[in-house]
């Protein structure tokens, strides 16, 4: 989520927020599995997230890469998440839009993230909606074999329902350039993903106080 600075902050930065000042993302982790929030609870960062914020499915199986198990299970869950939603936007001061990050090729971040794209739309309408998608890469063969669907099932939610969408690409070779300006593909790993997922939106978002 993101929420505009108050209005004293934009002057000059509080002088409680000092190196030992603890803070808490105003993000809200959700899959249909468990595994990837497991091993971010278990990394170094874990502090920095409300462990209320965090939805996991009760079954824990997944969408078993299929765009309509994703939507279809949105349909079941989506109040317990908007729960989660409604209660992180009412704690900010000034709440301006929503970030969504996902992918598009798989289950979950395609068909559950179409989703909850149209609910925050219908929810909040005069609110931006950011997403950072990351695209499969077509150079690459890949075991989902639904890829291209889920693809083009999420990409008409995206241009319906987002006001803002960088798209990255995942898997290897100089990641988010075009083929005809790569370099020696090199293998991009999650981890090598999510930082510059992270990288791309601390340029995005930095302003100086």
């Amino acid at each position: 989520m993101v929420s505009a600075p108050r209005a004293s902050w934009r002057s000059s930065p509080p002088k409680a927020l000092t190196a030992r000042t603890s803070f808490s993302t105003r993000a809200v982790l959700l899959d249909l599995e468990p595994r990837v929030i497991h091993s971010i609870l278990n990394s170094p960062y874990a502090k920095l997230y409300n462990p209320e914020n965090i939805y996991l499915s009760e079954h824990g199986g997944g969408a078993g890469n299929n765009w309509a198990s994703g939507f279809s299970q949105g349909e079941k869950i989506h109040e317990d998440i908007f729960d989660i939603i409604d209660r992180e936007a009412d704690g900010s001061d000034s709440l301006e839009g929503f970030v969504l990050c996902h992918s598009i090729a798989g289950g979950t971040g395609s068909g559950l993230g179409s989703y909850l794209l149209e609910r925050l739309n219908d929810r909040y309408p005069k609110k931006l909606v950011q997403t950072y998608s990351v695209f499969p890469n077509q150079d690459e063969m890949s075991d989902v074999v639904v890829q291209p669907y889920n693809s083009l099932l999420t990409l008409k939610r995206l241009t319906q329902n987002a006001d803002c969408v960088v798209s990255m690409r995942g898997q290897s070779g100089g990641f988010g350039r075009p083929p005809q300006t790569r370099e020696t593909p090199t293998p991009c790993s999650s981890q090598d993903l999510a930082q510059r997922t992270e990288d791309q939106q601390s340029h995005t978002w930095w302003t100086k106080l």
